[in-house]
């Protein structure tokens, strides 16, 4: 069972990044190569909530994802740093966590639970580069969202963070990584700039009006 295989927090929310839960589906926009990426069916999804997520918030259920989905809508960056930093980072062995792909794991984990109804891209190409995140709502009155994510590995400050975090809001728009949606019809565009460093995270947040 996954009680057995995944004793602590820790653990399993390392185990849940590395396992692989997310796999490339169809192929979206052949003028790009954009495949989706998702869980790979609808068993393992409810596998997925039952067994993992609703363990892991034992008191709240799918509580602090939900929370995480409207603060993400609403550009709440303070709102979803307090989710990540008190459930998912507090729980990580961050030794686990030393390169940038795997906290774009994670987020791309926690979203394709989150956004049953959007795609969710990794490493995007999009304007004249690949955005790490790019979320596509199937209602195209919805916002799109483009997340780029940092990381810095060695003994940091909140302000170094803040400013790396403002870095990637900065390539987002200089790259026009947003270009897609655009083309696609999706007027209202969230930018997030995440930096993370071992269990802390600065989130950087800037909405586009195509």
């Amino acid at each position: 069972s996954y009680g057995d295989l995944l004793p602590s927090r820790s653990d399993m929310i390392s185990s849940l990044v590395f396992a692989g839960y997310l796999t490339a589906k169809s192929e979206i926009d052949g003028e790009f190569g954009a495949y989706a990426v998702a869980l790979p069916n609808k068993e393992i999804a409810l596998l997925f909530q039952k067994e993992i997520l609703d363990r892991y918030y034992a008191k709240t259920g799918f509580e602090s994802v939900l929370n995480f989905r409207h603060c993400l809508n609403q550009g709440n960056a303070e709102g979803m740093k307090r989710i990540l930093e008190g459930s998912l980072l507090s729980s990580l062995n961050y030794h686990d966590f030393s390169a940038e792909k795997t906290y774009q794991g994670m987020l791309l984990s926690l979203l394709s639970i989150a956004y049953a109804d959007a795609v969710i891209e990794s490493e995007a190409i999009s304007g004249e580069g690949r955005l790490d995140i790019m979320l596509t709502p199937n209602n195209h009155s919805l916002p799109g969202i483009c997340i780029e994510v940092k990381h810095l590995k060695s003994r940091t400050s909140s302000e170094r963070m803040d400013n790396s975090a403002e870095e990637a809001i900065g390539q987002i728009k200089n790259k026009d990584y947003g270009n897609r949606l655009r083309r696609l019809g999706i007027h209202r565009i969230l930018y997030y700039g995440i930096c993370f460093h071992k269990n802390k995270v600065r989130i950087h947040y800037e909405e586009s009006e195509g």
